[in-house]
């Protein structure tokens, strides 16, 4: 669909699309009016997009029509050079740009049929995603259940034993520190497996709100020791920054030597958006597994000493990537 109120434009867009590749159907409306009955009606392929019509102008025009469309990718025509202004609308959501004065040399057609092409392969991987998560979510239950099953009938054997059970107690505990174990590796590879195909939703969230929250679940002697050091606010989708925190503040807390360790939470605005450093007072990471620790399973500590399943690091980066980080 092509939405140009200019006749000699909408005449010179045609002709192009038609000697470029004469199978493109194109349909033309004067104005966004004409344009939404269009989309009741019929569903389009690509829209391309005037900015300056006569109901609203620039920017505006595109942001109206992205929030009627349901993923239809839109390229916007200028017509005044300003490539600017054409790299703003893509930063807004546009797949494209293009001069009207400059047709005879864009491409047009073949870069429509590379903007449809990636939409509907963005369709199929979202399909492909939303089936991977509710698949996960289905049997999730089930696969959880049986280690807390075996919790508790092994807390339940302890407690029919009478005295009997010091016999065996060594046993019993050591099932279910098993059982425990496989627990938390399930629960954390089923939160990996849904997280890793997850869309963040985008509201500002101050990182005030969001530290305090995950100082809320803390136990009570850990709650001195997370330290904000400057308040920031994100573009975030708070639920998913929560499970970012948790993880990297209860990590900086959990692995310390003798003394107790302090996280520090850092806050600033930088020339690509917003950073959150966090510092610890904690035994670090060896240098040699600093790029290692973000893949799943991977550990940079003694097994023997900490418990865990390497899944932590390994959701968080995927949670930062998510928001573009």
């Amino acid at each position: 669909m092509l939405i140009e109120d200019d006749d000699d434009h909408s005449d010179l867009v045609r002709m192009q699309l038609a000697d470029e590749d004469p199978t493109i159907e194109l349909t033309r409306c004067a104005s966004l009016a004409q344009a939404s009955a269009q989309t009741r009606d019929c569903v389009f392929d690509l829209v391309l997009l005037d900015l300056g019509l006569p109901e609203s102008d620039g920017l505006e025009t595109l942001a109206e029509m992205l929030g009627r469309l349901d993923g239809v990718p839109v390229f916007v025509l200028t017509s005044n050079m300003n490539r600017e202004l054409g790299v703003e609308a893509v930063a807004l959501g546009a797949a494209d740009f293009v001069d009207k004065h400059s047709l005879a040399n864009s491409g047009l057609a073949r870069r429509i049929a590379f903007a449809i092409e990636r939409t509907e392969i963005r369709r199929r991987l979202e399909n492909q995603n939303l089936f991977l998560r509710t698949f996960v979510a289905s049997v999730g239950h089930d696969l959880r259940a049986p280690p807390r099953q075996i919790i508790q009938l092994t807390d339940m054997v302890e407690d029919s034993a009478g005295e009997e059970k010091y016999k065996y107690l060594r046993y019993l505990n050591d099932i279910r520190s098993r059982a425990g174990h496989l627990s938390l590796l399930l629960n954390d590879t089923l939160d990996y497996a849904i997280h890793a195909s997850k869309q963040p939703s985008r509201q500002t969230v101050f990182l005030s709100q969001a530290v305090g929250q995950v100082i809320e679940d803390l136990d009570t002697h850990e709650k001195g020791r997370v330290k904000l050091m400057s308040d920031v606010g994100l573009l975030a989708d708070p639920n998913l920054l929560f499970l970012i925190l948790r993880n990297v503040i209860g990590n900086g807390l959990k692995y310390c030597q003798d003394q107790p360790s302090i996280v520090r939470l850092d806050g600033k605005i930088v020339p690509s958006g917003t950073e959150v450093e966090v510092t610890d007072t904690g035994m670090g990471i060896p240098e040699a597994m600093i790029e290692q620790v973000f893949a799943p399973t991977v550990r940079a500590v003694d097994r023997s000493r900490f418990s865990g399943t390497g899944f932590g690091l390994a959701i968080v980066k995927l949670l930062v990537e998510a928001h573009g980080g």
